[in-house]
């Protein structure tokens, strides 16, 4: 990444040269920010799995379990204050593998 001091420029041959080089390095600084924010996505995921480790669950109850349901379609909708977010509690009568790749 190309760090310019626009206070030294005083030109519009100066401001053009400089575009150049910017021009010139411009892949290069695409390809960093992209590493970057990329990095920056893993560590967001990694702190949120950290911080709610206790709430995340693998979804795979088993018949008898008693589970509640989040209602997502209320989030959504306006004003939807003090409508039951979850729902049930329900009781899981039989469970469903869900494989994706088959």
């Amino acid at each position: 990444m190309v760090h310019i001091k626009w206070g030294t420029i005083q030109t519009t041959e100066e401001l053009l040269g400089i575009r150049g080089i910017q021009l010139a390095h411009r892949d290069e600084d695409i390809q960093a920010t992209s590493n970057d924010v990329l990095q920056a996505r893993i560590r967001s995921a990694q702190d949120y799995a950290r911080r709610n480790e206790n709430m995340l669950v693998d979804r795979n109850y088993q018949a008898g379990t008693i589970v509640l349901v989040f209602n997502s379609v209320l989030q959504m909708q306006h004003g939807r204050k003090g409508k039951y977010e979850w729902i049930g509690p329900y009781r899981v009568r039989h469970h469903h593998p869900v494989d994706p790749i088959n």
